[in-house]
């Protein structure tokens, strides 16, 4: 890409036919397609609402939604009214007002199929960071705020933390996932908010245990596999691997790597996804 470029939240479409997302540092979304069709900027409706969160797929129609949202650049005093309007629920930021910046005060839905149409706002209850959606946008998990994990019915709807941690992912069976605190392993817990397991996450050959991992994300049409970027600020740099779990989900059975990092500066900008050709 362009020097200087920064990418963020790259999804694969689920027919692995196009890739979108958001350069910040030109604030736009961006679509490159593999079947033909054009590639290029992406305009929404609304004005400042271009960072790409995530998409969904409807199980009958087969339609896909794509989900974005603002970024918020909070002041000291916008952060303070924030606090005092959501309560309880700020707890988390704390005397961390930074985790309040570069979220998301609002989310919107547009079909891709129809992107100068106004769109559907599923939630703005409060700002949302990380957020990953189910298959079927019924569903978001995202930091409310970090390290609170909560698990929101869309739109609009109920909303409960279920842990803390960040990087949240969703299984197709309904398990949630996190990385925990070290960053080496992927806790996992049931809907009902009951341990799962916590399979360890940096065991890619030859880096067992060694380094922190980063940027987990399930494949978009396969949840049993997973990318995920290792990163340490060393000589070695940083790598993206993709790796498979086992049938239940309680350990991953294999990485192979994809990058070949020669510094830690070519690392920082490397976004994982993945789509499985059928």
């Amino acid at each position: 890409g362009a020097k200087g470029a920064r990418v963020e939240n790259l999804c694969f479409t689920f027919d692995g036919q196009r890739v979108i997302y958001t350069r910040t540092d030109e604030k736009t979304a961006y679509a490159v397609a593999f079947d033909g069709l054009k590639n290029g900027k992406l305009s929404f409706k609304r004005p400042g609402f271009n960072y790409v969160l995530g998409l969904s797929r409807d199980a009958v129609t087969g339609e896909e939604y794509i989900y974005v949202g603002d970024r918020l650049e909070m002041t000291d005093a916008a952060f303070a009214r924030t606090q005092e309007q959501l309560g309880g629920w700020t707890a988390g930021w704390g005397d961390r007002p930074e985790y309040a910046r570069g979220g998301s005060s609002a989310v919107y839905r547009y079909s891709l199929k129809r992107l100068d149409a106004e769109p559907e706002l599923v939630w703005d209850k409060m700002p949302v960071m990380n957020v990953v959606f189910s298959t079927d946008g019924k569903y978001m998990v995202a930091e409310m705020p970090w390290p609170r994990l909560v698990v929101a019915t869309l739109p609009n709807g109920d909303m409960r933390q279920y842990e803390l941690g960040c990087c949240p992912m969703l299984t197709p069976t309904g398990v949630l996932c996190r990385l925990g605190g070290e960053h080496q392993n992927i806790w996992m817990s049931t809907w009902e908010g009951a341990y799962y397991a916590h399979p360890h996450a940096n065991t890619m050959p030859g880096l067992t245990g060694k380094r922190d991992i980063w940027r987990p994300k399930l494949a978009v049409n396969d949840g049993r596999f997973l990318v995920i970027k290792s990163y340490q600020e060393d000589s070695a740099g940083g790598n993206i691997y993709f790796g498979r779990f086992s049938a239940d989900f309680r350990q991953i059975e294999g990485w192979v790597q994809i990058t070949d990092s020669k510094g830690p500066d070519e690392a920082v900008n490397k976004e994982p996804a993945a789509w499985l050709k059928p």
